[in-house]
């Protein structure tokens, strides 16, 4: 069923590509395109994806679509990094910098410098690992980490400079990656968790999402089970719902590799407290809703959750008051709950969209009013 909806959302944009082909817009035919390598490529389909992105990359080149080239650059070596092609994805998330530098894209170079320390760290990784040739080894992983240590220093000034939170985001992104990979699982924690603050500021669920995978390694490593599983858990699901299948899968790698080290444990302690136990609170009539009921009942499951007996504030933003990402997925669950029939259904991404008690109850409102069953209907 999914990749049947893939299927058909690739289709769409290749309707689309020829229509902007049609009108001359070239970026957002380059655009279209890469719209439809992501289908392939979250459909598993690796090798479209692939041929996808380069055709797209191939046409900016001709246009001169400078930034948009550097999109395909960036997408194509995401898909050789996801398919273990180290080396090729390294030159392409150098190019995909270049251009993003020429167009003064503050973002695009923050996304092309992340992906680039990330693959450099990788490939360093894997030298640090090779037990033959040794001396050479050892070699070339310095000089990938020299690299590492570069572009993130590039990073840091840009973050510096742009002053934008997706910008920060990536800079602590990249230093929590450097203190992970140096065994600092501490510093990379609270590091990490800074750089989730700022992807959350920023809208951005794929940040958001390598912080839950990269939280749940630290953990792991600290052999904190209960932790790691907390993390990798939301990271999983979040993948699942959004379609991101490389973040799920690699989260389900981690999730076993966590179940492995819990049974090695002399007495494992697999009770873990998960979330504050919720209140039993009866299902809501959306065909009949009270509007001041509804608004009780969420801010009855946000004390909860954030730990609260004081009144809350129905205008400001729960995250400021510490409701975790992870934690907003319980209170879209419950919601959805005790709302059943509701059309169309809460959102994955509620506490983004609708940040604070009053939006999620509009939502929920305006959801409720179309799902009524017209007088008369059976």
């Amino acid at each position: 069923m999914r990749n049947h909806s893939l299927s058909e959302a690739r289709e769409a944009a290749l309707q689309a590509r020829q229509l902007y082909r049609d009108l001359l817009d070239r970026d957002q035919e380059v655009l279209a395109l890469l719209q439809a390598s992501q289908c392939s490529a979250l459909s598993g389909d690796t090798d479209l994806a692939m041929q996808t992105a380069s055709e797209a990359k191939e046409l900016a080149k001709r246009a001169a679509r400078r930034c948009a080239e550097g999109i395909c650059w960036h997408t194509l070596a995401s898909l050789h990094l996801d398919w273990g092609r180290l080396a090729d994805a390294s030159k392409m998330a150098k190019k995909a910098l270049t251009c993003a530098k020429r167009c003064h894209e503050h973002k695009e170079q923050a996304r092309s410098l992340l992906l680039f320390i990330v693959i450099n760290l990788m490939i360093s990784k894997e030298y640090e690992a090779d037990a033959d040739a040794e001396a050479e080894a050892t070699s070339e992983a310095g000089e990938h980490f020299r690299r590492v240590e570069e572009k993130m220093e590039e990073l840091r000034l840009l973050a510096q400079r742009a002053s934008e939170p997706f910008c920060t985001a990536c800079s602590s992104h990249a230093v929590a990656a450097v203190q992970l990979h140096r065994g600092s699982y501490d510093e990379a924690l609270r590091t990490a968790q800074t750089a989730m603050t700022a992807y959350e500021e920023s809208a951005d669920l794929i940040g958001v999402l390598h912080m839950y995978l990269l939280m749940g390694k630290a953990h792991l490593t600290r052999r904190s089970f209960r932790e790691a599983r907390d993390a990798t858990e939301a990271a999983c699901w979040f993948g699942e719902q959004l379609g991101f299948r490389s973040i799920e899968e690699n989260a389900r790698t981690i999730l076993q590799e966590i179940q492995a080290r819990e049974a090695e444990l002399p007495e494992p302690q697999l009770r873990r407290a998960r979330v504050p136990e919720m209140p039993n609170v009866p299902k809501l009539d959306v065909q009949a809703l009270d509007v001041e009921v509804l608004r009780d009942v969420v801010q009855l499951f946000v004390k909860v959750l954030i730990g609260s007996d004081d009144p809350i504030d129905p205008e400001r933003p729960l995250m400021e008051m510490g409701l975790t990402s992870h934690l907003a997925v319980v209170l879209r669950d419950h919601l959805a709950k005790v709302l059943p029939g509701l059309s169309p259904p809460l959102p994955v991404t509620l506490i983004y969209d609708y940040p604070s008690i009053t939006s999620i109850t509009q939502l929920v409102t305006t959801s409720a009013e179309a799902s009524r069953v017209p007088e008369g209907v059976a």
